[in-house]
């Protein structure tokens, strides 16, 4: 699955460590959401506030209407 957690990571001026942290994840599993591992509905819900962009928009389909 593609997301967009890189770029919104990178619109807000963040590192992985960064966003880690504030989602309470390892810096490692924050680098396989990166790469295309969904996480659980917990993470995906502190993703979508550390870096501001909604759920749909990190994590839908390239062609989604909600982009």
């Amino acid at each position: 699955m593609t997301n967009r957690l890189k770029e919104a990571r990178k619109a807000r001026g963040l590192t992985q460590a960064e966003v880690a942290a504030a989602a309470g994840v390892t810096t490692r599993a924050y680098q396989y959401y990166e790469s295309g591992q969904v996480p659980n509905a917990i993470v995906a819900l502190r993703l979508q506030d550390v870096l501001g962009t909604p759920i749909q928009r990190l994590f839908g389909s390239s062609d989604s209407p909600n982009k």
